[in-house]
């Protein structure tokens, strides 16, 4: 290595969360129905909170259409 040549920390990409279009993340979803990421994982486990798609084991999405009917059936009862 010569004195004019630097080393290079080199770092990993930073990884980018997968986008589907149309449908929401569970931090987009809980924001819009006023929980907490939490609260919304234990409402779907529970059958309770607006339908959830798995799209795999780890990733949970909301289609918007869904979270806004669960959420105007909650006012209305």
């Amino acid at each position: 290595m010569s004195a004019s040549t630097k080393p290079m920390l080199m770092l990993e990409a930073p990884r980018r969360q997968k986008t589907f279009m149309g449908l929401l993340t569970p931090t987009q979803a809980a924001r819009s129905i006023g929980v907490s990421v939490p609260e919304l994982d234990a409402m779907r486990v529970a059958g309770d909170g607006p339908a959830a798609f798995a799209l795999t084991s780890r990733v949970v999405r909301y289609a918007p259409t869904e979270v806004a009917a669960w959420k105007a059936s909650q006012v209305s009862s």
